[in-house]
């Protein structure tokens, strides 16, 4: 055998190893990655209904009751609207915006629009 032939077997098997150990690497990144994606899609339950977690202590059933006071009409108003026929042909025509506020024993209040036409 030739003096330098010692040290070449040695390196390639040095490197063969080290090919080896990047291969697991590799792999063992993987798998993972693969059980990390499965368990996040999976392993989460839907979330359901209810109060699981509380006692019946407080189910909310002292809890008061809110109904509607009073509807006001805030403003009514006509805006011009236009359609088109099947010829592209203008039509225009009127509809009323009334806009309402609805007040609830508790304070509170909203605001809706209705269109009549």
């Amino acid at each position: 055998m030739k003096p330098g032939a010692d040290r070449a077997e040695t390196l390639r098997a040095q490197s063969s190893k080290l090919i080896k150990t990047e291969k697991n690497i590799m792999k063992n990144l993987l798998i993972a990655a693969i059980i990390a994606g499965t368990a996040l899609f999976v392993g989460v339950a839907p979330a359901e209904a209810g109060n699981h977690y509380r006692s019946n202590y407080n189910n909310n059933h002292c809890a008061p009751k809110v109904y509607k006071l009073k509807t006001y009409e805030l403003k009514r108003h006509c805006i011009r609207k236009v359609r088109y026929d099947h010829c592209g042909k203008a039509h225009y025509y009127s509809v009323t915006v009334v806009t309402y506020k609805d007040v609830y024993s508790n304070g509170t209040w909203r605001t809706w629009t209705r269109t009549l036409s």
